[in-house]
Parts: C-alpha cells; sequence; structure tokens
C-alpha cells in the first residue's frame, strides 16, 4: 500500500495548497512547501501509523530504507512517464518529496549511536552488533562506522 498516495495536500490553517508569497521571498515559500510535505506526512502517520518507518514486514523483510527506496522508484518511474494532469504530477512530487524525508528519517534512526561509555547502542546499517565497544580513533575519541 502506498502511504502518501491520495494525502490530504492542505496544510493546517491554508484553506488548500501551499500558498507562496506574492513578494517572491524564498525563505517564506520554502516554509510553505515544507509545511505541506510535513502536514501531508503528520496526516498519513496519524491515519495509518508509522508504517513506513517501522512495516510490519507480512510478505518482504527489506529494510525500512529499502522499502522506501522501492517506493520512491515507483514514484520516479511515475513523474518520468509523464502525466497531462497537473494536479497528478504534483501529487506524485509531493509523495516523491515525503518519502525523501522519511529516508532521512528512518536512516537517521538507524545511524549508529556511541553512548558514552562507547558501546553501540543501535547498529543496523553498520554491521556492528548492539552492545560492543565502538572504536577509538588516532585521537582517542570514539568513533562511528
Amino acid at each position: 500500500m502506498n502511504m502518501l498516495l491520495k494525502a490530504p495536500l492542505d496544510p493546517p490553517g491554508t484553506g488548500g495548497r501551499a500558498h507562496l508569497a506574492e513578494t517572491g521571498d524564498f525563505a517564506t515559500d520554502l516554509d510553505a512547501v515544507l509545511a505541506e510535505v510535513r502536514a501531508v506526512l503528520v496526516e498519513k502517520n496519524k491515519r495509518y501509523g508509522d508504517s513506513v518507518l517501522n512495516p510490519v514486514r507480512v510478505f518482504s523483510r527489506a529494510s525500512a530504507q529499502e522499502q522506501i527506496r522501492v517506493r520512491l522508484d515507483d514514484k520516479l518511474s511515475r513523474l518520468a512517464r509523464g502525466t497531462h494532469d497537473t494536479a497528478d504530477t504534483e501529487d506524485a512530487e509531493l509523495d516523491a518529496l515525503g518519502y525523501l524525508v522519511l529516508l532521512r528519517i528512518a536512516r537517521m534512526r538507524e545511524r549508529e549511536v556511541v553512548d558514552q561509555s562507547g558501546h553501540v547502542r543501535l547498529s543496523s546499517e553498520a554491521g556492528h552488533e548492539v552492545g560492543h565497544a565502538a572504536p577509538k580513533s588516532d585521537n582517542g575519541a570514539k568513533t562511528v562506522g
């Protein structure tokens, strides 16, 4: 199931799609677009739970990151094939942006974290096992990966 498909495109308080500033101010326009992406992601998370970042894994054993990459491939394929419907194109673009944000969140969540005692707390990407001491750099600082 595609989690971002048919997402509501109305950031709270806008009454519609993100509205850009009449002044053409980049920072203001950026805030409007990011608010739209955020609103879609928060709404989908409320509606479907954290299923993109914490999948149930009924059929696929792929990591959350790999599953997001597959969804991104689907969105980019749809965009590459093109459509004459502007709303469909904008929805696919918004979905792709959302998946890129989700990929970044998944990567951040899976990044190796070394606690103060030098033990790896999370290491799904680097291949270290939880609880092993992290290697030290030449200057004595703890390093990751």
